[in-house]
């Protein structure tokens, strides 16, 4: 079953749109500061109500450990899942 490895910014809750888009360009930058730039930013919506990025796909989650490891040690709060809407 295939895994979904999410970064998790701020909340959404009660925001606009250009709110909630101040919210992505913040979780974008944090990412490109520590050298990270995707090619494609694939938003994740659901009930969590937060910004969530797809991160990194995989069908085992022993695939992805350098991945989360190094993520948690750099101060981002991720989400691992096998269900995205």
């Amino acid at each position: 079953m295939k895994k979904y490895i999410l970064i998790c910014g701020d909340s959404f809750k009660g925001l606009n749109f250009e709110q909630r888009e101040q919210v992505r360009n913040r979780l974008r930058t944090r990412l490109l500061n520590k050298g990270i730039r995707l090619i494609e930013y694939v938003w994740i919506y659901d009930n969590t109500e937060r910004a969530q990025l797809l991160f990194y796909e995989c069908e085992h989650l022993k695939e992805a450990r350098y991945w989360i490891r190094f993520l948690i040690k750099n101060g981002f709060n991720i989400r691992i899942t096998d269900k995205i809407p």
